[in-house]
């Protein structure tokens, strides 16, 4: 007879096999692999760490101010500048003239860009500078009489425009040429005859009262700084500037005799200094070239001229006669 399962039986194995499936479903579930989002890290690596390394590098802070720049600083603008002319004062008719344009700053540095040469205010041409600051121009055909040149500077975005003050110009005739330098000539001739004639006037009252000697050929006057060379007792060369000895080297008075002459003579007691035309008339005392602006240590110092003049008229054994006393230096 078969045997019939109870309803408690069919039960206990329901409950069985509900449980069991229950049980494969949750092994299912925790053994497979989460999903990923395409392109996210793989999780498939190692569990024997559960956390990466921390990252050291700080964020790099945002920055709100500009880079900075590395040109170099811009040149100042509106730089002063001051122009000036270099010609001739005067030129012959159909003589071309050279005039030179300067510019500079009080600034360091020197001013670029163009100028213009005016002539007698007209514009006369034009030309860049060179690296100097100098433009030169060469103004043909100037006709006879007074002319006046005038240097403009344009300036640009470093420089201030400026302009010369005028620069004179008298362009001659021959004939004019020719008047004005026989006009210089006589001049010269004028003052050369006055000089000469002060010159006679003072050998003239420097005779009247002249305390040398006849017997002396040279005469040195230590208070009034002066010297000069006679002849009988008439002066014939002279009065002349001299200087004397210094204060603790005073040259001494007295009627002296020419010993020795040497043209370039060394002195060996002052390190070499040099005495030309050293005439020497008291031991180691002597007339020589000189500055007579500066006491010496003894000698007797004259201007070239004189020194060479003294040279000429002075011979050995001529007699020098030093009187009176520095009081001047």
């Amino acid at each position: 007879m078969p045997v019939r399962s109870s309803a408690p039986s069919r039960a206990i194995v329901a409950l069985v096999l509900g449980c069991a499936l229950l049980f494969s479903l949750a092994a299912c579930a925790t053994g497979a692999p989460k999903s990923q989002p395409p392109g996210s890290p793989s999780t498939s690596a190692s569990t024997s760490s559960t956390s990466s390394a921390p990252s050291t590098a700080p964020p790099t802070p945002e920055s709100t101010s500009p880079a900075p720049t590395t040109s170099a600083a811009p040149t100042p603008a509106n730089q002063p500048a001051v122009v000036y002319l270099k010609s001739v004062a005067s030129s012959a008719v159909g003589e071309p003239v050279d005039v030179t344009v300067r510019v500079e700053t009080p600034n360091p540095g020197v001013p670029f860009g163009d100028v213009t040469l005016l002539v007698n205010g007209a514009s006369y041409a034009s030309a860049t500078l060179d690296a100097e600051g100098n433009a030169t121009f060469s103004v043909q055909g100037l006709p006879a009489g007074s002319h006046t040149f005038t240097g403009s500077y344009a300036g640009n975005l470093e420089y201030v425009a400026a302009q010369s003050s005028d620069k004179a110009i008298t362009v001659m005739t021959a004939e004019e040429i020719a008047a004005a330098e026989a006009a210089a000539e006589k001049k010269k001739q004028e003052e050369a005859a006055a000089a000469e004639k002060k010159k006679q006037e003072e050998a003239a009252a420097a005779a009247s009262g002249n305390p040398c000697p006849a017997s002396a050929r040279a005469c040195v006057d230590l208070t009034n700084n002066k010297t000069w060379i006679q002849e009988g007792g008439q002066i014939i060369y002279g009065p002349v500037p001299q200087i004397a000895g210094r204060e603790g080297y005073r040259t001494p008075p007295g009627m002296f005799y020419v010993g020795w002459k040497n043209i370039d003579h060394k002195s060996s007691e002052f390190n070499n200094a040099p005495m030309p035309y050293a005439i020497f008339f008291n031991g180691g005392i002597a007339f020589h070239q000189g500055s007579t602006d500066t006491p010496s240590h003894g000698c007797i110092r004259l201007e070239k001229p004189d020194a060479q003049a003294y040279w000429d008229l002075l011979d050995v054994g001529d007699a020098v006669y030093v009187f009176g006393q520095a009081t001047t230096y």
